[in-house]
């Protein structure tokens, strides 16, 4: 679909600007594969940010990163 194509981008652009930044950074592709996959696996793709922090086991600041990056493509 267009959505995996966006997010396959979305994935190879966080590797590059986390090249040679720390493993927390690095991370944020990582996170945001998991995010989309439970986007997409939740009913109507709405999601529940706080549940997405208990789930993915990380603070709400970086789900807002998450987030910032998947509106900037039209995503959400």
């Amino acid at each position: 679909s267009s959505h995996l194509n966006l997010i396959q981008v979305v994935i190879f652009i966080c590797d590059i600007v986390g090249a040679g930044k720390t493993r927390h950074d690095n991370s944020l592709a990582v996170l945001t594969k998991k995010f989309v996959e439970l986007v997409q696996a939740s009913p109507d793709h709405v999601l529940d940010l706080n549940m997405a922090v208990s789930t993915l086991k990380v603070q709400k600041r970086r789900i807002y990163d998450i987030t910032n990056v998947l509106e900037g493509i039209g995503y959400v």
